[in-house]
Order: C-alpha cells, then structure tokens, then sequence
C-alpha cells in the first residue's frame, strides 16, 4: 500500500504475512490481519466506495464490513483470500486497487 509512485512487482504470502516487491527494490511486509484490511479500506474505500463494475467488490465489501462492524465472517473470508498459495490473486487484487479511479464513473452519477 506503500510506494504508490512504484509498480508492484511481486506478492509473497506466506505465515499469514503477505511480503510485496515493489519495481525501486524496496518491499513491504503486511500480516493477514483485521488491521491490515483497516488500512486498505482508510487508503482505497473512503473516497472511493465499491461500485457496480468493480472486479473485487466482494473482497471490498468484505474490508468495508470487517473494518466498520467487526464482522468476524468477512474477516474470515478475508483471510481465506490473502492466504498462501493465492499469490496471484492477491497481486491482481492489490494492482487492481492501486490503480481504480472512479473519477470518470463518478461524473456520470446524478444526484436523485
């Protein structure tokens, strides 16, 4: 979630850590953790809730419920997702987040 300016070169999950290689050398250690999905919903789902379109909107739903109510089940879910052996995935899902912009989208909403 570090090194925004930085392309996201690998993920490592392992130990319930999930270990992220960005393209200037310098990494980045997240554990599998309610904390870490706080984080990802402060840095990409304030400002920018999930929408209609969006690839990982489980997965950001789930941040949202495990963020603001605690909800064990999303919490699990969450860590069933950023677990060992779904490296690519997650690298998938943490691109996909660094890069959404719903800027464009959002000048299409009408206020009702």
């Amino acid at each position: 979630m570090e090194h925004t300016d930085q392309t996201l070169v690998s993920v490592n999950i392992e130990n319930q850590t999930i270990n992220i290689t960005y393209s200037n050398g310098e990494s980045e250690i997240l554990p599998v953790s309610r904390e870490t999905y706080v984080k990802m919903h402060d840095k990409w789902l304030v400002d920018q809730p999930p929408f209609i379109s969006d690839l990982y909107k489980i997965q950001m739903r789930n941040i949202i419920l495990a963020t603001i109510n605690n909800n064990e089940r999303c919490i699990e879910d969450l860590n069933f997702f950023f677990r060992d052996n779904n490296n690519d995935e997650v690298k998938k899902f943490l691109v996909y987040m660094r890069n959404r912009d719903l800027t464009q989208e959002k000048q299409k909403w009408r206020p009702l």
